[in-house]
């Protein structure tokens, strides 16, 4: 008996579950449509389950269930639009409660109708660069200064005139004299000045050795490039001969092997394709194997084993004689291809029934082979430096003779001197700077261990050349010991840097110590600077007398006169000997701000008002988006997508374009226990009928299937 069973699920926060069985059908096929329908609509009256409200839009004739799908739809049909500006749309709000800007006010970007706009010294608009110049000094902001020393300059003569006096001070400080100059001791342009008379050359500090291992003995050697080539030839040698020269060399040979022939034996040789070569008593062929060996006794072990060898025989039952031959895969002299070929032993004739048989005593075996070595400029082995060919009976890198690695030597510290020691990978061109020595900021090759440094003759003349870096290092412990030595002098620290001369702690810092007969001298000066540079010593007396004599003479020098030109924020930026050299030297370094605008924005301004610099509304690449304005047929702009398809969607709805509606949503699930099956259906406005035809199209599909 077939039921028919109506089932209202549990709905969360709707109803329970209820359930109506109907028994009145005997068989499922035997209803027909319209009582089946008949029983759907009552039972879907008394057990339907309201499950809440669907809300929808309705826009264009179309059905929109979320605020999402409704967007894209605006979106993809344009009704918002994109357009690029140089306005920026901060600048331009119109209407700051809807935020729309102002459509007048929307500038293309296109560069030919830009024209370059200049900020002034108050940060409002001049339209050319000389007006923007003439707003940060004219001729009022140009004073006269006065100077006798021509280093400080002062409003007035008689400042100027109090200021030589003040400076009139006799100072002490050590030179050197070179090639009758002198250079300041203390003073690091004077320094670099006399530097740059000496010969380049390199210090080398290396720490490690050739494999990258720390020594206990670190490589300290100095020189010019001709000069440091043999001693770092000289230091590195052992470590390449002991060690190194085995990272970077190989050893490659071709296996050879000679026989000599015995008694009436024979010895022969086939290459595939061609003819044998027979060779007797008194010849001495070889043979060049494509196999690698690793000694003469695997070679020849390998050539007497009997199991390798097959036996073949010529001539007849009276006459004739055994022999052994063999396949190998040989290689012809001075030629690297390689060939199949059958090698013969073959013994003397014999009578009767007992042939001769060969042996490999019947020859004597020599080794031919050939070594070559191949030396690599690192352990990569990338890079060949140098080969040595020819060499006999060689199979292991480590049977070179001390011979061989010199030579290998030789060649590879040739690049190795040009590669790594003297390369300063692209600072080849830059010279020493003194100060860079103070900070031990050297030069330095790939690998450090070298640095570029000066060298100077000791003894002034083509001799023994010294270090410059070395000179510091040895200043380094002279001055450690001097510091644990301060001497208060008119209630300042000073040291006893020789003894008539007491140095302050910055001069000690500065100094340039020298070897040989590069010795300092004291010289005495006047003015404000202590460490005057004077290279041709007409500043400078060998005497405090003679110092104050040239101080007197030097005071009777005329009162000079020159213009400094200030910019209206007071900064003095340039001088000259007239008003109008001053200014124009001032206007030379002022750099001026500029940004293209919309010549459109140009022409809306009012010459006669100031306008700030930085209210330029074209001054950048802007995306703005654009709402066409239906009753004026205009855009109306906004700064953001999100803002201006709010609005498309306000417009909607004021324009009754969006329609909210909200429909009726009901279930209703109906149970078949013939075909073990529930049916659930959605439907909306109590609209039956659409839940009957669902039901039914549902059922008859499966009957189809268990048909």
């Amino acid at each position: 008996m077939l039921k028919h069973i109506l089932t209202v699920c549990a709905i969360t926060n709707f109803s329970t579950a209820s359930v109506t069985s109907i028994t009145n059908f005997q068989n499922t096929t035997m209803l027909d449509k319209e009582q089946l329908t008949d029983f759907l609509r009552r039972d879907i009256e008394e057990n339907k389950v309201y499950i809440g409200n669907q809300i929808y839009s309705e826009y264009d004739n179309k059905i929109f269930t979320s605020q999402e799908s409704l967007n894209e739809y605006i979106l993809s049909n344009s009704i918002v639009e994109s357009e690029f500006t140089s306005s920026n749309p901060s600048k331009i709000i119109k209407d700051y409660e809807h935020m729309t800007l102002d459509e007048n006010k929307i500038y293309d970007i296109d560069m030919d109708k830009f024209s370059p706009i200049y900020r002034d010294a108050f940060g409002n608009i001049a339209y050319t660069s000389d007006e923007a110049l003439e707003t940060y000094t004219h001729g009022g902001l140009v004073r006269q200064k006065y100077s006798y020393d021509e280093e400080n300059w002062f409003d007035s003569p008689e400042e100027a005139k109090i200021n030589q006096k003040n400076n009139m001070k006799i100072n002490k400080s050590l030179y050197y004299q070179y090639n009758n100059k002198y250079y300041n001791a203390f003073n690091i342009k004077d320094i670099n000045n006399l530097l740059s008379n000496f010969e380049e050359g390199y210090f080398v500090n290396k720490s490690k050795s050739l494999e990258g291992n720390h020594l206990l003995q670190p490589i300290n050697e100095y020189g010019d490039k001709e000069i440091l080539y043999k001693k770092m030839k000289r230091e590195l040698k052992e470590n390449f001969l002991d060690s190194y020269y085995y990272k970077v060399s190989k050893m490659d040979y071709v296996n050879s092997l000679q026989f000599g022939i015995k008694n009436k034996s024979e010895l022969r040789i086939a290459f595939k394709g061609e003819s044998q070569s027979i060779y007797y008593r008194g010849q001495y062929p070889s043979i060049i194997f494509a196999n690698k060996y690793e000694s003469k006794t695997e070679m020849v072990n390998d050539f007497k084993d009997k199991s390798k060898w097959s036996t073949g025989h010529e001539g007849s039952w009276t006459l004739g004689r055994n022999y052994w031959y063999r396949d190998f895969e040989l290689k012809k002299p001075n030629d690297n291809k390689v060939y199949k070929a059958t090698v013969k032993l073959v013994p003397k004739f014999s009578h009767g029934l007992g042939k001769n048989n060969p042996s490999f005593d019947d020859y004597n075996y020599e080794d031919k082979t050939v070594s070559k070595i191949s030396t690599y400029y690192d352990s990569s082995q990338r890079q060949l430096v140098e080969s040595i060919g020819n060499l006999n009976q060689r199979y292991s890198i480590q049977e070179s003779t001390r011979e061989d690695k010199a030579f290998m030597y030789d060649a590879w510290f040739e690049e190795y001197f040009q590669k790594n020691i003297t390369n300063f990978k692209g600072n080849e061109n830059k010279g020493v700077d003194y100060s860079d020595i103070l900070n031990e900021y050297y030069i330095k090759n790939v690998d450090g261990s070298v640095y570029k440094d000066l060298m100077y003759d000791i003894n002034y003349a083509k001799g023994t050349s010294f270090s410059l870096i070395q000179s510091y290092y040895d200043w380094l412990i002279v001055k450690n010991e001097l510091l644990k030595k301060p001497i208060i002098i008119d209630g300042e620290k000073k040291y006893q840097l020789k003894p008539d001369f007491y140095a302050t702690r910055e001069q000690l810092d500065n100094f340039l110590q020298l070897q040989g007969k590069f010795n300092t001298v004291l010289k005495y000066s006047y003015g404000a600077t202590p460490d005057l540079s004077s290279p041709d010593g007409k500043l400078l007396a060998d005497s405090y007398e003679e110092a104050r004599e040239k101080q007197f003479v030097q005071s009777s020098l005329s009162l000079k006169k020159r213009y400094i030109a200030y910019d209206v924020f007071g900064k003095s930026i340039e001088s000259g000997n007239s008003e109008q050299e001053a200014i124009r030297a001032l206007k030379r370094n002022i750099a001026l701000q500029s940004k293209m605008t919309h010549k459109k924005e140009i022409d809306s301004w009012n010459n006669n008002i100031k306008k700030s610099y930085d209210s330029i509304i074209s001054d950048g690449r802007y995306l703005v988006y654009k709402l066409k304005d239906l009753k004026t047929n205009s855009y109306i702009y906004y700064s953001s997508q999100e803002m201006a398809l709010k609005a498309a969607l306000s417009n909607a709805r004021i324009n009754g374009d969006v329609n909210k509606m909200a429909i009726e949503k009901y279930m209703y699930t109906y149970s078949n226990s013939l075909i073990g099956e529930e049916i659930s259906v959605i439907f909306y406005n109590n609209d039956i009928q659409s839940a009957i035809d669902k039901i039914l199209l549902k059922t008859n599909s499966k009957k189809r299937i268990l048909n």
